[in-house]
């Protein structure tokens, strides 16, 4: 089935806040889940949202907190929440830190869901996260004219026959996602109806 991006968003955390889950995390993890699905990586989207709310519904949580700071070092005890939502608020942390201090450093553990956030057995940390304020180094400006500089000079790269452009990592998906936003998505209707 079609359906537009702000019927598939509001779908996808009705859905969540079903569970228990607030409204603020459910948007949080329906908004990632969204991103995924409009970048073509259905594998990534809502196919993933039984899975959470099953986890969900049947852990024990507890509130995500800081648990050590040393420096730009934050450690993060996820609590068992859902991983989309803890990966997403150590972003938010380390982003914080970059823009006080040019750089923030965040691990995660204790947290569900996103397979990159569950440790391997004996492993310290399931997540590490690095932000870095490039102004640190060179005026935001001088950046990205250097980083529109490099994709310029790749683009320019003799192409092999029958290839009619270079795309840079990230730029079919963000074709894609411009499509996806205008048509809507597709959500297959075995999906649809364990969502509805």
């Amino acid at each position: 089935m079609h359906i537009s991006v702000a019927d598939a968003r509001e779908l996808a955390e009705t859905f969540l806040n079903k569970c228990g889950m607030s409204r603020t995390d459910a948007a949080i993890i329906a908004d990632i889940l969204l991103e995924a699905e409009l970048r073509g990586r259905k594998t990534h989207g809502f196919i993933r949202l039984t899975g959470i709310k099953s986890r969900y519904e049947h852990g024990e949580r507890t509130d995500i907190q800081i648990d050590k700071e040393e420096g730009q070092c934050i450690r993060v005890n996820g609590g068992n929440q859902p991983g989309y939502l803890v990966a997403y608020r150590a972003m938010e942390l380390a982003i914080e830190r970059a823009k006080q201090s040019g750089s923030g450093i965040i691990g995660v553990y204790n947290t569900s869901v996103n397979a990159a956030t569950i440790p391997p057995p004996g492993a310290n940390y399931g997540l590490l996260i690095i932000a870095i304020d490039s102004t640190s180094f060179v005026p935001l400006t001088q950046f990205k004219t250097e980083v529109d500089k490099l994709v310029a000079r790749i683009k320019e790269n003799r192409r092999e026959t029958g290839v009619t452009e270079i795309l840079i990592p990230g730029e079919r998906a963000y074709r894609q996602r411009e499509a996806y936003l205008a048509e809507g998505i597709h959500l297959d209707d075995t999906l649809l109806s364990q969502l509805t």
